[in-house]
């Protein structure tokens, strides 16, 4: 047996275990591995800069580690893996053509080797604080606001040749914060507090298209485009508006949503999807019907790192990213499944995220940590087994209450229990059959949550009469 030993001044800061191979991080001797639990020991040390082990992990294969000099990758011989890293909070993620941009709270980096070298763009733009960046007409646009001018308006940029030489475009109003923009390609949409801007000419004039006063609440959360259709969120319970002609008219797009507020709006192949504080919301229709789904994403409350900042999609997958992980969907974001493994999985608060998609890699844009790719070839998942046969019966629906609930073949119900529109239980029921007596509900929309004896679940709206 080959004994772990260290000399008298150093310690074993910490172990990590990485695919069946032990690994051990010391403050003086470096990086230590055992593939036959502990048994035997060697070291991996080569070309790393410093001994001051703080932490390794793998991603597609490759191994990365860090120490007191940055990041290093490569297990049989280190090498530098943080040229011009960004070591700070990434906003936003996006793609135009070879190009990822990285937005941080003040600055945007851009790559053209999938990652490999960052190069900071807006370094010598007299800006404080932005929030995104997006790809209208084929150029980078972003909005900030300025540095140190006592208030000043907030300024607009244009780029059009890849991070050389920016273009200023119409300022906007500033009200303290900078503009959260949205595009759908040709059109742009700017929001801060509760005003909103709409612009066809990439930035170069803007047209206030504010709702009427008290339709909702006076702050504006979040807006995308989806065709040429604009959804807004707003601070009160379950506001999602939507406009079809530009701001002219305005209607309520929130049926089933929950008295929470919806602080993120996404649109991913047809499904519209709406993040409240009790959960994740999925339309196909619009935004006139909303159903909850992904039962096993984690909860989320304001001491949480939980709440859901992007979505991406391909062909196959949809992606979503919480402050601290990201999480897959095979089946159209009815279920979600947790991806992100190997990277530092933080439990205090922290905020930002992004996701973008290039040449088949998902870009992760962190808080603290920087960016991280992963190959979606990598990813394997199937289709959850209670979504084979996704439709549970429930009738008589409309009900006065009383109802009953047939499930596919071969399955037996292990308990049920209903929400109200906010989220709260109202009625829990163990059971091994299929009538069940609500009738001391009151009259409304409800959803049922059936967990099977198997452990799979099925969800349905209910309207009680």
């Amino acid at each position: 047996m080959n004994v772990l030993t260290l000399s008298s001044t150093s310690t074993v800061k910490k172990f990590e275990n990485i695919h069946d191979t032990l690994f051990a991080l010391t403050a003086q001797e470096g990086i230590y591995f055992s593939t036959n639990n502990g048994f035997f020991w060697n070291t991996a040390n080569s070309g790393l800069t410093s001994l001051n082990a703080t932490g390794i992990c793998q991603l597609s294969g490759i191994y990365f580690a860090s120490n007191d000099n940055g990041v290093s990758r490569n297990f049989d011989n280190w090498s530098p893996a943080n040229v011009n890293m960004i070591c700070a909070d990434i906003m936003d993620l996006i793609q135009i053509d070879s190009m990822i941009v990285a937005t941080t709270l003040s600055d945007l980096y851009t790559t053209n080797d999938g990652g490999g070298n960052w190069i900071n763009s807006t370094n010598q733009l007299p800006i404080e604080y932005t929030y995104n960046s997006v790809n209208v007409y084929n150029s980078l646009f972003f909005s900030a606001t300025p540095l140190n001018t006592g208030g000043g308006a907030c300024l607009n940029y244009l780029l059009h040749d890849y991070g050389q030489t920016w273009y200023t475009t119409a300022n906007l109003t500033n009200y303290g914060d900078p503009y959260f923009i949205a595009t759908n390609g040709t059109k742009l949409a700017a929001i801060t507090d509760d005003v909103i801007f709409i612009s066809s000419d990439t930035g170069f004039t803007w047209v206030n298209i504010n709702p009427p006063v008290g339709m909702v609440c006076n702050n504006y959360s979040d807006v995308i485009f989806v065709g040429n259709d604009i959804y807004l969120s707003a601070c009160g319970y379950g506001e999602v508006i939507k406009t079809t002609d530009n701001g002219q008219t305005w209607a309520m797009a929130n049926s089933g949503l929950p008295l929470y507020e919806v602080y993120h709006l996404s649109e991913c192949r047809g499904n519209l999807f709406a993040a409240c504080n009790n959960g994740l919301y999925k339309s196909v229709d619009g935004g006139q019907n909303w159903h909850p789904v992904g039962p096993t994403l984690p909860s989320y409350n304001s001491a949480s790192v939980n709440a859901i900042q992007d979505f991406a999609y391909d062909s196959t997958y949809i992606f979503l990213a919480t402050e601290n992980a990201v999480y897959a969907s095979i089946d159209d974001g009815e279920n979600w499944t947790y991806i992100s493994y190997g990277v530092p999985y933080y439990t205090t608060q922290v905020w930002g995220g992004a996701l973008e998609i290039k040449s088949g890699f998902l870009y992760w844009g962190t808080s603290r940590i920087g960016v991280w790719k992963t190959d979606i070839n990598g990813i394997n998942l199937s289709v959850p087994e209670s979504n084979l046969n996704n439709e549970i019966l429930i009738f008589p629906n409309p009900t006065n209450g009383v109802f009953a609930v047939e499930l596919p073949m071969n399955n037996e119900i292990a308990h049920l229990r209903i929400t109200d529109v906010t989220g709260k239980i109202v009625y829990w029921q163990e059971c091994d059959f299929n009538r069940v007596d609500a009738s001391s509900l009151k009259s409304g929309l409800y959803f049922i949550e059936v967990e099977t004896v198997n452990r799979e679940k099925y969800f349905k709206r209910i309207v009680i009469i």
